[in-house]
């Protein structure tokens, strides 16, 4: 399994994930993202995903501020071509690590179709709980029009990550 290194920059595949718009290379794991991110708690993050064997590019993710007060959403796609290998998963855990880095941050949230297995499947194994699945609007050929949403708070992400 190649492993994945997630960095900010661009620009991004327009077929993709909604986002990118050429921000400066910063990789996620480094502790002068981390101070951003810890600082703009408000804004939008978004990161591109490269392996870290060739730093070829095979998707986004990113923290939004969309899901209300004191939590944000985590978004991600990997291209087919690298599905099904932790690449997501790894990219969510070093997400949901910056978002519980922010102070105001209590809760973070995964949304995906419940069409898409492989997507549901990244929350289960970081240990998110599924908090419930609402008709929603279908937005790809693929999906069925039922969106789970998955949760994790603050001290069950800690408790998790102490136990491990």
């Amino acid at each position: 399994m190649e492993s994945p290194s997630v960095q900010r920059e661009g620009p991004s595949l327009e077929n993709g994930w909604p986002g990118l718009r050429t921000p400066p290379p910063t990789s996620l794991s480094s502790p002068s993202c981390s101070r951003r991110l810890t600082s703009s708690a408000a804004a939008r993050q978004e990161y591109a995903i490269t392996l870290r064997s060739d730093g070829r590019y095979v998707g986004e993710c990113g923290l939004m501020p969309r899901v209300g007060p004191s939590a944000l959403e985590i978004g991600y796609w990997v291209d087919v071509r690298y599905a099904r290998r932790g690449i997501a998963t790894e990219a969510a855990g070093l997400l949901v690590e910056a978002a519980f880095e922010q102070p105001e941050t209590t809760r973070v949230e995964i949304h995906c179709d419940e069409a898409n297995v492989a997507s549901a499947g990244v929350p289960a194994r970081l240990g998110f709980e599924l908090d419930r699945v609402e008709w929603d609007e279908i937005e790809a050929p693929s999906e069925i029009g039922r969106s789970m949403t998955w949760t994790v708070d603050r001290e069950a992400w800690l408790k998790s990550r102490t136990s491990a």
